[in-house]
């Protein structure tokens, strides 16, 4: 008897319902089927991402719109009232009975620079190393720092009252012939050249120019100036300046490469002076208000500085799922966020997910239309961190400015349609109701109206 109990319930009605209720089942898989088969809303593996508003603030990222470019004077070097004279200089030196004979004319030199120096009077004496000149019958005298008038007056001090080689009646005469210069090399990433091809394509190579800058212009205006200008819209706003080692210092021998990238961006110099280098980085556009990050020091070019002006080839983002995939620059004086920055890929926006790159003849499609998909994914590279996944609202963003976060350079955007608006546009474009209303009819004229919706 207790072993009949367990199928006391299954009678034939119990059977039929059984049936039915697989049945039922079935069906409603069959009809899932086709539309979760190929839904992206469902198998999108970056959906799930920390909201806008949940977002810390370091990870937004700052705005570059706001930023102005420096004031150019401030990458040139102060001019003095009068020259110094530093070791390389050439002075034009004319003493009687020393370097020349008496009335004897004094010879007169052009300059040979294009003109920046008037006429010089006497004989090239070069400014040695140590800072001294060296004449006849007399001792090298230390010139090293002086006014080209303070020099002559110390030639002839020490010429009438220490070495007494000549009176007060000699004339000496002592004039600038040619600065000292500083040879400096500059190294550009933003020159750009014409290639022809099946059209005409802009390509981009490196440029080198070795110059000979006088020591009154040595600065990082002139190397600019001199090689091209300000950095391109293909460049960073920055310069970087590479100074060797200082006098005495052992230079040293790296057995590994070194990161490159990561000694331009330590703010301390620790890594630049393991490698033996000294690092300056010159930013040429900052926010107002913004703490200037160099001296006047820092913007003197010296013998053997290297300038570097760097490529934005790294500042781009990437896009894909309903946005036409493909790697995109990120424009260097104003902010893309995420609603321009689907602009500008002309991906589907607020239009019912009508694509601008697939036009097939017709600008509206029938019917209603479809739900614009807003479910966007910001994958954000985070130095030293990886990476986090953003989940931007596009329905939010368009009303709310605080949602339209910017996209910083190697942000990944991905676009799908959240479930609703899956499942609305599968229902949209599957199943559509027609009919067909006979408003007139006689034997002369016939009316007739026939439409579909949803």
């Amino acid at each position: 008897m207790f072993a009949a109990r367990p199928f006391a319930n299954f009678g034939p009605r119990s059977a039929t319902r059984a049936r039915r209720g697989g049945a039922g089942l079935v069906w409603g898989l069959l009809l899932l089927a086709p539309m979760l088969g190929g839904c992206a809303s469902l198998s999108n593996p970056v959906a799930h991402g920390i909201p806008v508003c949940r977002l810390p603030e370091q990870f937004k990222g700052k705005p570059r719109a706001d930023q102005i470019t420096l004031p150019l004077n401030l990458l040139e070097k102060p001019r003095e009232e009068a020259f110094r004279i530093r070791r390389g200089a050439i002075l034009g030196v004319f003493i009687e009975g020393v370097l020349g004979e008496p009335k004897q004319p004094v010879p007169v030199q052009i300059d040979a620079s294009g003109g920046r120096l008037p006429p010089s009077l006497g004989y090239p004496v070069v400014v040695r190393e140590d800072g001294r000149i060296s004449l006849p019958y007399t001792k090298p005298i230390d010139v090293d720092g002086l006014t080209v008038a303070e020099a002559e007056d110390k030639i002839r001090r020490v010429l009438i009252e220490e070495e007494k080689i000549i009176t007060d009646k000699n004339r000496v005469i002592v004039t600038l012939q040619r600065e000292n210069h500083n040879r400096v090399t500059v190294i550009r990433q933003d020159a750009g050249g014409v290639t022809f091809g099946q059209g005409l394509t802009n390509t981009k190579r490196g440029t080198g120019f070795p110059l000979e800058l006088p020591e009154s212009e040595s600065d990082v205006l002139t190397a600019l100036t001199r090689t091209g200008g300000m950095p391109g819209i293909d460049a960073r706003n920055e310069v970087y300046i590479l100074r060797g080692l200082k006098p005495g210092e052992k230079p040293v021998d790296p057995t590994v490469m070194p990161d490159f990238r990561k000694i331009l961006g330590d703010p301390t110099g620790k890594l630049a002076e393991e490698l033996g280098v000294n690092v300056t980085r010159i930013p040429l556009r900052l926010r107002p208000g913004d703490a200037i990050p160099f001296t006047r020091a820092d913007i003197a070019l010296n013998n053997g500085d290297i300038v570097f002006i760097e490529t934005r080839e790294a500042e781009v983002f990437y896009v894909g799922g309903i946005l036409p995939p493909g790697e995109y620059p990120i424009p260097q004086y104003y902010d893309l966020d995420v609603i321009t920055a689907i602009a500008l890929v002309r991906g589907p926006l607020f239009n019912g997910a009508l694509g601008g790159n697939n036009f097939t003849g017709q600008f509206i499609s029938a019917g209603i239309g479809q739900p614009s998909p807003t479910n966007l994914t910001v994958i954000r590279r985070i130095q030293g961190a990886g990476e986090i996944r953003i989940r931007v609202d596009l329905a939010k963003a368009a009303r709310d400015p605080r949602e339209r976060i910017i996209v910083l350079p190697g942000d990944t955007l991905i676009l799908q349609e959240t479930f609703g608006e899956a499942v609305a546009r599968y229902f949209t474009s599957q199943f559509t109701v027609g009919y067909f209303s006979n408003i007139l009819n006689s034997s002369t004229s016939n009316i007739a109206f026939s439409g579909r919706t949803p």
